[in-house]
C-alpha cells in the first residue's frame, strides 16, 4: 500500500511528477499513474484500487482539476475518509466541501521554498538525502531525464528562438493530437510530422507546444531544417550544452553522431526541425531508441513511415475572427469576419493585417477597404511578422521557382490561379491542357505533376477536384509578367466555357459546379477587356443559370457585359446580339422593371425576324417574350395576337409535342383565363401539362407551373376540389427542385393559401400567405408586382375575417407598388384600388 496517491489531470502532469519525486526522496511511497501503471492495465480499476488503498489521497489543486468531472468521486471518496491532502499549483477559488480544508499552497514559491512547504504539509521527514539540483539555475546541465525539473522553469539544454505567442488562437484539435501522440510508450509516434501551406502557422504550432509542454523536457533544442547546412550545423551545436567530449571535435559528422548516440541513451528531450521541406534530409539525425521525442515542421505531406503525420489548414473562420480581434483590441466582429473572407483564413496574412493596424491604427474595416484597392503593395511593403520565415508575397517564392522546373505541374497551378480557389474540376483542367487531343493525356504524368505540387502543400487534391488558397492564387498572378496573365486569363475563360452546359434544369448540377470558375472568368473578362465569342457565351450562359436560381444583381451584371461583347464584334444585328437582349429584357421583366424590358425585346424581336426570317423558331421566341409583357401590362389584344403567331411558327417548326410548344400553349391559356374566358383556356392548358410530363418528366419545374395554371383555373371556377391536389404537387416540385426561397415557392405558396382562403380554412391560409410575401421581399424585392399581389392577398385575408387594421396597410402598400409598376389604368391596379375604397369605407363605417 503506497503512503499517497497522486491524483492530478494531464494539465498538472509535470506537477504531479515533481511531488511524487519529492515525496519519494524524503522517504514516503507514492503512487502515481503515470510512473506505476502499465500498457493495457484497467484504468478505472487500477483508479479505484490506489484510492481505496492508499494511506492518503493528494489532490494537485488547479482550475483543471476543479472543472474535471472524474475527478470530483476522487477528492470526495478521499474527503469523507478524512484522507485527502489538498496540494494548490495555480491559482483557483476553493468551494463547497473543499473550502473547509487546509490546503498545502505551492503557488507563487521558489523550489527551495516549494519543497519546505510540500514536505511540511504532509507531517513527512524533512531531511533529504540528497539536495536535487534546481533545474531553473544557471550552471552545468544535469543529465537528460534523471529527475523532475520545478514546474514553469526553462529546461537546462534549451535554445527555441522563438518567444511564446501570446496572441496565438485556436489549434486545439492539432494541439491534442500532438499530446497524444508525443507520449512515453508509443514509439512508432514520436516522431511528428506537422505540414501544410506555408502561411498556415505551422512554426507557431509547434512553438505553441514547446510552451506548453516544456515542464515534461530537460532538454528542448530547435533546428533549422531549410538547408542542409544549418541542419546539421544547429544539431552538431548541442553536444556543447550536452556537455559531450566530442563537443569541440572539427570534424562535425563526427559530432553528429555523438549526439545521436547520446539522445538515443537518454531522456525526456525534444528535438524541433523546423522548415525542414525534403522529408529524407531529417532520418540520419532521428537517435535511434531514447527517451525522447522529435516534431518536424514541413510543407511537404510525403513523410510515410518517417514520422505521424498532422495536418495543418488554415484557420477555421471563428478562430480567424478570434485572433484579429484579440491581436488587434478591436470589437468590430463584422469587419473581422470580412477580413478574414478576403484573406482565406491564412494566419500569415492575417497577421500581416493585424500589424499594420496596430502600427498605423486603422479600424478591421478600414484596412480592408485599402486591401481590395492596393493587395500586392500591402503584401509587397510588408515585413516578415515575429516568428514567420517570411511575408505573403515571399512565402511561396521557392516553392514556385521548383514548380517550375516541372511544366506540367506550373502550368496546373497556374491554369487554377485563374479559377475559383475551391472545387476546381481536374477533367476541365485536363481538357484545357491537353490541346485538342484529349485522349493523349498522360496519367501518370499528372500524378508526378500533382506530387510536386503536393510538396509543397500548394494545392489539395481529391479524385475529382483540385483546391488552392486565394492567397496562393494571387502571388502566383502577380509573379506573372502581364502578357502571361493576359494568357492565362484567356485560357481559363476558353477552358470554362467550354464545360459550361446549355442552361437547362437537366444540366443545373453542372451549372452549379462550374459557376464559382464562371464568376472567375467574368471578373478577368472585365478586367482584361476580352471580347471574343466564347467570353459573352460564358455570360450568357452563368447569367442565365443565375436568374434561374432568382440571382438577379449576380445576373445583370454577365448580362450587360455579353450585350457589349456581343454588338461589338458580331454588330448590332446579328441573333446573338438578339439573344443577349432577349436575356436582359427577361431580367428587368422578372424584376418588375417593365419599362426596361420593352425596347429590348422590340429591338431583338426586330433582329430575328430580318435575319432569321418571320417562320424560325427563334422568332417564335421573340414574339412569345414581347406577348408575355403585353400580357403583363394588360394590353390583351397586342399579346393574342402575337401569342398565336409563336405557337403557330413552333408547331409546325418544332412540332406538337416539343416543350417549346408547350411553353405557348401555357401562355395563351393564360391570356384566356385572365380575361375569363375559361372554356378555351382548360383544353390549352391541359395539352401543355400532358406534353410536358411526356417530354420533361413529372418532377419538372416547368411541369409544376403547368400544375399549377391548371390549378387556377380550376379555381377561377370554383372546383376546389380538383384544384388542390394540383396546387400541393405543384408546390412540392417547386420546394424540391427550386428551394424553399424561390420566386416560384412563393407562387405554390400563395396559389394555396388563396384556395384555402376561398374555401374558408383562414388558419391553414395565413402562414402560406405570409411565407410567400417574406420569399418575394427577399427575392424580388419590396417593390416587385409579385410582392404587391403577397401584399394585397394577405389584406385580402385579413380583411375577410374583419381585421381592418391590419388589413388597410397592407393593401395600401400593394396599391402603391401596382401604380408604380404597372400604371393606374392596368386591371389589377383598378381591382386593388376598388378593393382599398371598399375596405376603407368598411373601416369608417365600423368606426376603426
Amino acid at each position: 500500500m503506497a503512503d499517497f496517491f497522486i491524483s492530478y489531470t494531464k494539465a498538472d502532469r509535470a506537477w504531479a511528477q515533481w511531488v511524487a519525486w519529492h515525496l519519494r526522496e524524503a522517504g514516503h511511497s507514492t503512487e502515481l499513474d503515470v510512473e506505476d501503471w502499465r500498457a493495457g492495465e484497467n484504468f478505472v480499476l487500477k483508479m479505484h484500487a490506489a484510492s481505496a488503498n492508499a494511506g492518503r489521497m493528494l489532490a494537485v489543486l488547479s482550475p483543471d482539476y476543479l472543472s474535471a468531472t472524474y475527478t470530483q468521486p476522487e477528492w470526495a471518496a478521499a474527503f469523507v475518509q478524512n484522507n485527502l491532502v489538498p496540494v494548490r499549483v495555480r491559482e483557483c477559488e476553493l468551494k463547497g466541501l473543499l473550502a473547509a480544508i487546509l490546503y498545502i499552497d505551492l503557488l507563487g514559491l521558489e523550489e527551495e521554498a516549494a519543497v519546505k512547504a510540500l514536505l511540511a504539509g504532509v507531517a513527512g521527514p524533512t531531511r533529504l538525502k540528497e539536495k536535487p539540483i534546481f533545474p531553473g539555475a544557471a550552471g552545468t546541465a544535469a543529465p537528460i531525464g534523471e529527475r523532475p525539473r520545478f514546474p514553469g522553469t526553462l529546461p537546462p539544454v534549451w535554445n527555441v528562438p522563438h518567444t511564446r505567442n501570446l496572441n496565438f488562437t485556436g489549434r486545439e484539435a492539432e494541439l491534442d493530437a500532438l499530446e497524444q501522440s508525443l507520449t512515453p510508450g508509443r514509439a512508432a509516434a514520436l516522431t511528428q510530422a506537422i505540414h501544410g501551406l506555408g502561411g498556415v502557422g505551422k512554426t507557431q504550432l509547434a512553438v505553441e507546444y514547446v510552451y506548453r509542454h516544456l515542464d515534461q523536457y530537460e532538454a528542448v533544442w530547435w533546428v533549422r531544417a531549410e538547408q542542409p547546412s544549418t541542419l546539421a550545423a544547429d544539431y552538431a551545436a548541442l553536444a556543447g550544452p550536452l556537455g559531450l567530449p566530442e563537443r569541440a571535435e572539427p570534424d562535425q559528422a563526427a559530432v553528429v553522431q555523438a549526439v545521436r548516440r547520446h539522445l538515443g541513451q537518454s531522456r525526456r528531450w525534444l528535438l524541433v526541425f523546423d522548415n525542414a521541406d525534403d522529408p529524407d534530409a531529417v532520418p540520419p539525425y532521428l537517435p535511434q531508441g531514447g527517451g525522447g521525442q522529435v516534431l518536424i515542421t514541413s510543407r511537404s505531406p510525403h513523410w510515410g513511415n518517417r514520422a505521424q503525420k498532422v495536418s495543418v489548414d488554415v484557420w477555421d473562420r471563428p478562430s480567424a475572427v478570434a485572433f484579429l480581434r484579440k491581436r488587434t483590441g478591436q470589437a468590430d466582429e463584422a469587419a473581422a469576419d470580412a477580413l478574414a473572407e478576403a484573406l482565406g483564413d491564412l494566419p500569415l496574412a492575417l497577421e500581416h493585417a493585424a500589424a499594420y493596424c496596430e502600427q498605423t491604427g486603422k479600424s478591421l474595416a478600414a484596412y480592408l477597404k485599402l486591401y481590395q484597392a492596393r493587395q500586392l503593395d500591402l503584401f509587397r511593403a510588408a515585413k516578415p511578422p515575429a516568428d514567420y520565415h517570411s511575408t505573403v508575397t515571399t512565402t511561396w517564392r521557392l516553392a514556385f521557382d521548383k514548380v517550375r522546373a516541372v511544366p506540367l505541374a506550373s502550368d496546373l497551378l497556374t491554369l487554377c490561379a485563374f479559377l475559383a480557389p475551391d472545387a476546381i474540376p481536374r477533367d476541365v483542367l485536363r481538357r484545357a491542357l491537353s490541346g485538342a487531343d484529349e485522349s493523349a493525356w498522360d496519367e501518370m504524368a499528372e500524378d508526378a505533376a500533382l506530387a510536386a505540387l503536393r510538396s509543397y502543400s500548394l494545392v489539395g487534391v481529391t479524385d475529382d477536384f483540385l483546391s488552392v488558397h486565394r492567397l496562393v492564387q494571387s502571388a502566383l498572378r502577380d509573379s506573372l509578367a502581364a502578357e502571361e496573365r493576359r494568357l492565362w486569363a484567356e485560357r481559363a475563360v476558353r477552358a470554362v466555357e467550354d464545360a459550361f452546359p446549355y442552361m437547362k434544369f437537366e444540366t443545373w448540377p453542372q451549372c452549379e459546379r462550374l459557376l464559382p470558375h464562371a464568376l472567375a472568368c467574368a471578373r478577368w473578362i472585365e478586367e482584361q477587356d476580352f471580347a471574343f465569342a466564347q467570353a459573352a457565351r460564358l455570360l450568357n450562359q452563368a447569367g442565365t443559370y443565375l436568374q434561374a436560381r432568382a440571382r438577379y444583381a449576380e445576373a445583370e451584371p454577365l448580362y450587360r457585359r455579353a450585350l457589349e461583347i456581343n454588338e461589338a464584334t458580331l454588330g448590332k444585328e446579328d441573333p446573338l446580339t438578339a439573344v443577349s437582349l432577349s436575356n436582359l429584357a427577361g431580367l428587368c421583366q422578372a424584376q418588375g422593371r417593365y419599362p426596361e424590358a420593352a425596347p429590348l425585346l422590340a429591338r431583338a424581336l426586330d433582329i430575328d425576324e430580318k435575319v432569321l426570317g418571320p417562320e424560325h423558331p427563334d422568332t417564335a421566341t421573340g414574339l412569345n417574350n414581347l406577348a408575355g409583357l403585353y400580357d403583363i401590362l394588360g394590353q390583351y389584344d397586342k399579346a393574342e395576337a402575337l401569342y398565336r403567331r409563336a405557337l403557330d411558327i413552333r408547331e409546325r417548326a418544332l412540332g406538337p409535342g416539343h416543350p417549346q410548344t408547350a411553353a405557348g400553349l401555357n401562355n395563351l391559356a393564360l391570356l384566356c383565363k385572365n380575361q375569363r374566358r375559361y372554356a378555351e383556356a382548360e383544353p390549352l392548358y391541359v395539352r401543355a401539362l400532358a406534353i410536358r410530363e411526356a417530354s420533361l418528366g413529372p418532377e419538372h419545374p416547368d411541369t409544376a407551373q403547368s400544375l399549377n395554371n391548371l390549378a387556377s383555373l380550376y379555381k377561377a371556377q370554383r372546383r376546389h376540389a380538383e384544384a388542390e391536389p394540383l396546387y400541393v404537387r405543384a408546390l412540392d416540385i417547386d420546394e424540391k427542385v427550386l428551394g424553399p426561397e424561390h420566386p416560384s415557392t412563393a407562387t405554390g405558396l400563395n396559389n394555396l393559401a388563396e384556395l384555402y382562403r376561398a374555401q374558408g380554412r383562414y388558419q391553414e391560409a395565413e402562414p402560406l400567405h405570409e411565407r410567400a410575401l417574406a420569399i418575394r421581399e427577399k427575392a424580388l424585392g419590396p417593390q416587385h408586382p409579385d410582392t404587391a399581389t403577397s401584399l394585397n392577398n394577405l389584406g385580402g385575408l385579413y380583411a375577410t375575417q374583419g381585421r381592418f387594421a391590419e388589413a388597410a396597410p397592407l393593401v395600401a402598400r400593394a396599391l402603391g407598388i401596382f401604380e408604380w409598376a404597372l400604371g393606374k389604368e392596368h386591371p389589377n391596379t383598378k381591382v386593388v384600388r376598388a378593393f382599398h375604397e371598399a375596405m376603407q369605407q368598411r373601416r369608417r363605417g365600423a368606426g376603426g
